[in-house]
């Protein structure tokens, strides 16, 4: 005030020179503006990042309080640089490089928010100090949900009996990632699928194991055990298999590892399986046979009292029941022949491919009944050496019958063919008679 005085002074007592008098003035308010105690805040210059900030502190000896805010707020700005030059060194995709360059502009925001306040004395320096610490905590929080992957693959533990093993997998799926990374691409879809729904036929298997082991009159702790200690490995190599398709950017491998783990598990499996199965058919098959030649017993024993001149319906047909017995037989026979190799998928349920066993002999022997009635007929008669299967032959000679009905069970898939066959020609014989 005293410098502008005396300019004033010269001004109106004496000659002066306006031009020098403006200049005097002007430095002597430049240099009251640089001296005045503030703390203000700008963008900074060059900035470092997209709308940087900085402070600037003028003839100002801030209390420990505030220091302790400010070096805060330059600490937090000091780290935003620091994460966008290491965001650049990424080579991240432009949708999730323009995600953490919008995290940090958040941050600037809140951080010009709390100057705000602050400046305006609305706000104490320990408060001010402490929003910027929690800002800190929320832009750390939103960068590490960055980083997570979008699967998340885990085992399932057991519990009671089951504890210590692992029982399924389970598969996670992050959300609120940013582009790209919010979408898992075709190849991780479909490898998802495919260990989904290996688990689920492993799952089955095992689960069918473990009941079987309580199935009988008495339990089997071992195989029991058998079922829980395969499902458990499986399980953990399929968790491996996720990890490295999902988790990891390997999905070609895990594509041909989950290949190989289901040919092991077939390996492993499938000769039990189709063991298990052809004792069942064998048991049933030899049960039907016994049935019908009871069934035969009976009738040629107590159809009539004279069988020279018997003349009842069950008597004269009485060969169709050796057929059956013979096709029963035959039905097992032709699968324990046959080559047969189970997929996967058939491992959960081998049965809605090979047909139950019961519905299986009921299915040959009724076509074995279909071709029988054939040869009695005499719709058609085939010959083979000296075996002949037109009535009388067929209704003589029980060998016959036993026989015929065994061939027809042993080729049961041509004979499926050759009675429809026979059926078409004979509808289409109706048709174009006249």
């Amino acid at each position: 005030m005293a410098a502008l005085r005396a300019v004033a002074e010269e001004l109106v007592n004496g000659p002066a020179d306006m031009a020098a008098t403006t200049d005097r003035s002007a430095e002597i308010l430049g240099r009251v503006s640089a001296d005045v105690p503030d703390v203000t805040l700008a963008d900074a210059l060059p900035p470092r990042f997209d709308g940087e900030i900085a402070l600037a502190v003028v003839n100002y000896a801030p209390d420990p309080a505030e220091q302790a805010y400010l070096d805060a707020q330059r600490e937090l700005i000091d780290g935003l640089a620091a994460d966008e030059a290491a965001d650049l060194r990424a080579n991240y995709s432009e949708p999730g490089l323009q995600t953490r360059r919008a995290q940090r502009t958040e941050v600037i925001g809140r951080l010009r928010e709390t100057f705000t306040f602050w400046k305006s004395e609305e706000l104490a320096s320990d408060a001010a100090a402490a929003n910027v610490s929690y800002t800190r905590g929320y832009y750390a929080a939103q960068r590490s949900r960055l980083g997570r992957k979008l699967f998340t693959v885990a085992p399932v533990r057991g519990t009671g009996e089951d504890a210590g093993y692992n029982v399924a997998l389970e598969i996670r799926i992050a959300e609120g990632l940013p582009p790209p990374n919010d979408q898992p691409t075709q190849d991780q879809r479909d490898l998802y699928v495919e260990i989904s729904r290996a688990e689920t036929i492993i799952a089955t298997v095992c689960r069918q194991i473990r009941a079987r082991a309580h199935a009988r009159f008495w339990s089997r702790p071992k195989e029991e055990q058998r079922g829980l200690r395969m499902l458990d490995e499986y399980i953990d190599k399929l968790v491996g298999i996720a990890r490295i398709g999902l988790q990891q950017p390997h999905t070609a491998l895990a594509k041909l590892a989950i290949d190989r783990l289901r040919q092991e598990f077939i390996a492993h499996e499938a000769r039990e399986i189709l063991n298990r199965y052809v004792r069942r058919l064998g048991a049933w098959s030899f049960g039907f046979a016994a049935l019908f030649l009871l069934v035969y017993v009976v009738v040629k024993n107590r159809a009539c009292d004279d069988v020279t001149s018997c003349a009842s319906w069950w008597y004269v047909h009485r060969s169709f029941l050796l057929a059956a017995a013979g096709a029963s037989l035959g039905t097992w026979a032709s699968f324990s022949v046959r080559q047969v190799n189970l997929t996967f998928e058939q491992l959960a349920a081998p049965e809605e491919e090979l047909l139950d066993a019961p519905l299986r002999i009921i299915f040959v022997v009724v076509l074995t009944m279909a071709a029988c009635l054939l040869f009695w007929t005499g719709a058609i008669n085939v010959k083979i050496g000296d075996l002949n299967t037109e009535a009388s032959s067929f209704w003589k000679a029980g060998s016959v019958a036993i026989l015929i009905g065994f061939f027809c069970g042993l080729s049961e898939r041509a004979l499926s063919s050759a009675i429809a066959g026979r059926a078409t020609a004979f509808v289409g014989g109706i048709a174009g008679s006249r």
